[in-house]
């Protein structure tokens, strides 16, 4: 579950962590059904495991993995996309 996030602002410039934007605002970035913030050990447990063992898929699959599936993913579809747009040039502006 996302929460919406407050009016207030955040400052830029730097890179925040969930948990820090979490702190900074003081609320949960991200929740879980029971409204307590979102952690990878509780994720893992709830959610992945669970998915995975009901997709057949080898424990030795980790939630890492997912991260080289996604960029492969993009990737491709960049890829493809870009090949299509080459094969289909428009007509230039006059």
């Amino acid at each position: 579950m996302i929460a919406p996030l407050p009016a207030t602002s955040v400052p830029h410039g730097r890179l925040w962590t969930v948990e820090e934007l979490s702190i900074y605002l003081g609320i949960p970035v991200f929740r879980t059904p029971g409204g307590s913030m979102l952690r990878l050990p509780n994720w893992r447990r709830d959610v992945f495991l669970l998915a995975r063992d009901r997709a057949c898929i080898s424990p030795r699959f980790r939630i890492h993995d997912l991260r080289h599936t996604a960029a492969s993913l993009v990737c491709d579809l960049a890829v493809r996309w870009r090949a299509r747009r080459d094969s289909n040039p428009q007509p230039s502006d006059p």
